[in-house]
């Protein structure tokens, strides 16, 4: 700050002295103004203290430092009110002093000045325990709560202040579709061992009755291998399914899309069945008619119908399977319709399921995993459509598709 001043009396005396150089002033009003310069010099910093220490600028510090905080607090509460999570902050005697709209749900009559930890009027009872366990802990507190049917993570955050005293900080997490998908996970789990332990099983039992010294049957031998044959075929295409599933689990499964004719695929996936239906004396009616191009993943939308068109087959004893379509604005529809069986509203329901067959007996013997199904909804929805089932018992079935036409 010296050095600054310094700095600016001498480049005022340099001004000086070139005005008296040029316009011939003597040289003690040099020195006069020079004096002047310094006194202006030192006056501007004396104002300037003197602005600083006035109670009006004291007063418009502190202005500007409240209206500050206030913005600051402003913004906090902007933050925690939009936040979706309940949040709630608890004092020691039980006061709710902030709360966000999310845990404004959870209170029946919400006053900032009465405690709610004694009042089962105010709050449910769950709440209220965890609400006390909180206020009553000294450390950080997790709690799983179930609060009208969802499922919620509670977290209780320890904060001191030394006026105030200790408060918590109280965040709950709706972690329902986290448990639903552990559930899926575990049940998915089991099962699939499950189906992976009775073709293991048989291989397993083959091959010690194989290597016994003794063994000399070669008819029996051959059964043997055609049986394990089909048992490592079935694990193989079971694994297969299992990958494709996992894939397709993925936040954004990835998608080979190109631009195809949705007729092509069906075309080629009736001709690929031929056999199936000739056998069976069933007729297939193509009444699909819509012809323009579809954003799609080929390879999968393909296994998407060949399943759907071969399961109509195999629960078909006579009559027919149609195909026909619907166009809507944004939406195209795909139906198949069949004469056969028709389903139970139970199988309706489960028929989506990982592993799960209607007929379990001719599934296996048919070489299917029991994972066909749960794969055609997996692709359907990863190209953002939807498939539903309308049936009835001994009056045949309708499955359908509906893809989004961008």
């Amino acid at each position: 700050m010296k050095q600054g001043k310094w700095i600016m009396i001498f480049i005022g005396f340099i001004v000086v002295a070139l005005i008296s150089f040029f316009y011939q002033i003597p040289e003690v009003a040099v020195v006069f103004g020079f004096l002047v310069l310094i006194l202006a010099y030192y006056l501007d910093i004396n104002k300037q203290t003197a602005d600083y220490n006035s109670p009006d600028y004291n007063q418009e510090v502190i202005a500007a430092f409240k209206q500050e905080s206030q913005k600051s607090v402003i913004k906090l509460m902007l933050m925690v009110n939009n936040i979706p999570s309940p949040i709630t902050f608890i004092n020691s005697s039980g006061v709710l002093e902030i709360i966000n709209p999310g845990f404004s749900r959870f209170i029946s009559d919400y006053n900032e000045n009465i405690s709610y930890l004694y009042d089962d009027s105010f709050l449910s009872v769950d709440i209220r325990y965890f609400l006390k366990e909180a206020v009553i802990r000294e450390e950080n507190y997790l709690l799983r709560l179930e609060i009208n049917g969802i499922e919620y993570q509670a977290l209780s955050v320890v904060i001191n202040d030394d006026k105030e005293g200790q408060g918590k900080l109280i965040i709950l997490q709706d972690i329902t579709k986290a448990v639903h998908d552990e559930k899926l996970q575990k049940q998915f789990i089991a099962d699939a061992s499950h189906e992976l332990k009775t073709p293991i099983s048989v291989l397993k039992g083959m091959l010690e009755i194989m290597s016994r010294p003794d063994f000399d049957d070669e008819k029996t031998r051959g059964e043997f291998i055609e049986q394990m044959t089909k048992e490592t075929t079935r694990l193989e295409a079971m694994v297969k399914d299992l990958l494709e599933l996992s894939k397709l689990s993925a936040d954004q499964p990835v998608l080979e899309k190109q631009e195809v004719h949705l007729s092509t695929i069906l075309n080629a996936v009736i001709k690929s069945l031929a056999p199936l239906y000739h056998d069976k004396d069933l007729k297939i009616i193509n009444n699909f008619n819509y012809d323009k191009t579809l954003f799609l993943d080929f390879e999968r939308i393909y296994t998407v119908f060949n399943n759907l068109l071969l399961n109509a087959i195999q629960n078909t004893q006579s009559g027919s399977v149609t195909i026909s379509d619907i166009e809507e604005d944004d939406t195209l529809s795909i139906i198949i319709k069949d004469t056969g069986k028709g389903m139970s509203p139970k199988l309706q329901k489960d028929i989506f399921q990982r592993f799960y067959r209607s007929d379990k007996s001719r599934s296996r013997g048919l070489g299917g995993t029991g994972l066909g199904l749960a794969i055609v909804k997996s692709i359907i929805e990863a190209h953002q459509g939807e498939i539903t089932i309308k049936s009835k018992e001994g009056q045949g079935t309708e499955v359908i598709v509906k893809l989004t036409k961008s």
